[in-house]
């Protein structure tokens, strides 16, 4: 009985994991009961509040343990939201509680969830029994979707270390934080319906989950003034699509898109056609969440540097060498044309036009193009007339009397920046000249592409994918550890978790698991460097090992219908058995209908006329070749087959003897399961 109950209202106040005495937990192991701690279930316990003054049972949960850390045996810390489902916020002084160990609570396995709202999280503290029922402060916005992209990723995070279980009916409040820590808003569902049972677990269970219900979009609730499509569009649903390369892509206002670039490689993006106001511009992230608020690169960092009948390009940025990077166009002000354009260009492609070069052509100092010898002097007197370059930028203007009135040039030190209109150069003094604060940690920065780059890189509340629970998350606070292994705050809390090595079975942190493989790696190198391996040399047996207790590099299989015990020293008893064997196969046969030995009736492979011919092709053909060509049993065949489809599908990955290896010692009957068995033993030609 815990007569001292604290309830947490700041450390971890919605979760349901409470807080006990070391002395439980010491009565727990000496009780002898061997499954109370199992590894696949957490310890859940049956709590019941009881008023001090009568005894009278005022309700009961169901909850999970945090630790057991506690000095005093009456003193029990249960978070603020089992003592709000409880009803004893107002007069936990006035109440005691007791537990008992709830060994059969089931796994649960279907999920249906209504979501309502949220609520702010000052609300809920002051004033607890308004939100007893459906109420939220706020409806369910295209913003929260757009935040965890899916309502299933948002739950599997913020379930895990969080909650224990979910009781049918019950309306249930998520954090926006991990592990149940206070967020500035709380959402709130209401379960309908629990399988297999009204209380159910849901650590370490795979949850079928089902949302039900509509969602309510306020006219304001995207939080943007003005409602233009254009300024908006990244508050909606964007489909990925792969952009070509070496190919100028075209994009037209209201497309909601990111282009997927793959590659091997460094590339450049480069617009190919802007309007004068240099409306149309890209960001560029290693994922998918690039956003015009969240980004590491983009072509606002270039002015374009050619301007012609009214169309800019030559803005470019280059990629780094992720193997894949997403690009999202935007636009700064209203777009004046109907399509835009961009490339994306491979540095071979770039490095290879670079080394043509044509003793015909002579590039053009004024525009740069390569023109024909015998037209350049007339060329260059009609370029020079109709192109103008800005002695300060060199951005050029091809067809035209003049530059632009509206020209200007950034007068920022060490700025640069330049353009053509009024439109332009605000847009461009918002991004580059104006500080900015982020909004969910409260850092400043210079301008808004700084912040951009922290949102998508740095920002403990901005979103990623976890490369250990490829979940998308809030990275969450670094620390020194995380920071020594380059992880944010969440991978680091998430890395160290423990999972079993499959190959030793030993339990590895997540974040080291990657290492501890490369040992594993390494070990079946150093093990398959050290096998030698020949083949027999019966070219339709498919049997190897590191050597063979014969002259001729036969198996035993192979040679032991040839082996005799008389003196044989220059090979000629042996030759003269070889000799009978081959004429035997040539005009009898083995006999079995899967023989697939070329020098064998039974194949179908061959034939001859007379006895005669196929005499000569035993003496000219067969007896002076140092491989032989003898029949072999039914599995033999089967194994040299499956070695054989396999090496011509994948031809230089693994050495012929390694497949045949692969296919005597796994018994494989399929493909993959032979290249399974070369992956965790053999070597590749290139480990060689």
């Amino acid at each position: 009985m815990f007569e001292c109950i604290k309830v947490d209202y700041t450390k971890n106040p919605l979760s349901d994991k409470v807080i006990l005495p070391q002395q439980i937990l010491e009565e727990l192991i000496g009780s002898g009961s061997h499954d109370v701690f199992d590894e696949s279930k957490p310890l859940t316990l049956a709590i019941d509040v009881f008023r001090k003054e009568d005894g009278e049972r005022l309700g009961s949960a169901v909850v999970g343990v945090r630790e057991f850390s506690l000095l005093d045996i009456n003193e029990i810390v249960v978070p603020w939201l089992v003592a709000y489902k409880l009803g004893i916020l107002d007069n936990v002084d006035c109440t005691v509680m007791d537990y008992k160990l709830l060994r059969e609570l089931p796994n649960g396995t279907s999920i249906e969830l209504e979501p309502l709202g949220a609520i702010k999280w000052e609300n809920l503290i002051n004033d607890p029994a308004k939100y007893m029922d459906s109420t939220v402060d706020n409806s369910i916005t295209r913003k929260f979707f757009f935040d965890e992209l899916h309502v299933r990723s948002f739950l599997e995070a913020r379930w895990n270390n969080t909650l224990t279980s979910v009781v049918d009916g019950e309306y249930m409040l998520v954090s926006g934080e991990e592990n149940g820590r206070v967020a500035k808003e709380i959402y709130k569902f209401k379960i309908h319906r629990l399988e297999p049972a009204k209380i159910v677990c849901v650590v370490n269970t795979d949850l079928d989950l089902n949302i039900i219900g509509s969602f309510e979009v306020p006219v304001d609730a995207r939080g943007i003034e003005g409602t233009s499509i254009f300024m908006d569009e990244d508050l909606q649903e964007l489909q990925v699509i792969d952009a070509s390369l070496n190919e100028p892509i075209s994009v037209q206002p209201g497309q909601k898109v990111i282009y997927r670039v793959r590659n091997d490689g460094q590339v450049r993006i480069e617009i190919l056609s802007n309007d004068m106001d240099e409306s149309f511009q890209l960001m560029t992230s290693p994922n998918d969440l690039v956003r015009k608020e969240c980004f590491t690169s983009t072509t606002l960092l270039s002015a374009s540097m050619e301007s012609k009948e009214g169309i800019n390009s030559g803005s470019k940025i280059s990629l780094t060498n992720a193997d894949t990077s997403y690009i999202l166009p935007f636009y700064l002000s209203k777009p004046s044309l109907s399509s835009y354009s961009f490339i994306v260009v491979t540095d071979d492609l770039a490095d290879s036009k670079k080394s043509i070069v044509d003793e015909n052509l002579i590039v053009c100092q004024s525009c740069k193009k390569g023109i024909l010898k015998d037209a350049y002097l007339l060329h260059e007197l009609h370029c020079q007339r109709s192109t103008k370059i800005c002695t300060i930028c060199n951005k050029k203007y091809l067809l035209c009397k003049k530059i632009p009135e509206q020209h200007w040039h950034c007068s920022f030190p060490s700025c640069g920046s330049h353009g053509d209109t009024d439109i332009s150069y605000q847009s461009h003094l918002n991004w580059f000249h104006e500080s900015a604060t982020c909004t969910d940690c409260d850092e400043k920065f210079p301008n808004l592409v700084e912040l951009s780059r922290h949102r998508s890189s740095s920002c403990p509340k901005g979103l990623h994918y976890c490369q250990f629970c490829h979940l998308i998350v809030p990275r969450g606070e670094s620390n020194i550890e995380s920071k020594y292994f380059n992880l944010s705050g969440h991978e680091y809390r998430c890395g160290t978790k423990t999972i079993d090595c499959e190959k030793c079975g030993r339990s590895i942190r997540k974040l080291e698991i990657a290492s501890h493989l490369s040992l594993h790696a390494l070990d079946r190198k150093v093990k398959a460097r050290s096998t030698v391996l020949r083949k027999c040399s019966n070219e339709n047996c498919s049997r190897v090992g590191p050597s063979f207790n014969n002259l001729y590099n036969l198996c035993d299989a192979c040679f032991g219908p040839f082996y005799s015990t008389d003196d044989d020293k220059n090979g000629r008893k042996f030759k003269s058995r070889i000799e009978r064997r081959y004429v035997i196969q040539l005009s009898r046969g083995c006999g079995f209908s899967f023989c697939k030995n070329p020098e064998c009736k039974s194949s179908g492979l061959i034939s001859f006329p007379d006895m005669k011919a196929l005499i000569n092709h035993v003496n000219e053909d067969l007896l002076n070749r140092d491989e032989f060509r003898l029949c072999v049993d039914e599995s033999n065949t089967k194994r040299k087959l499956l070695g054989d489809i396999f090496y011509d599908t994948q031809p230089g990955k693994y050495s012929i003897e390694w497949v045949y290896k692969a296919a005597y010692e796994s018994s494989a009957n399929d493909l993959e399961t032979l290249h399974s068995w070369l992956a965790e033993n053999a070597v590749t030609e290139a480990e060689e």
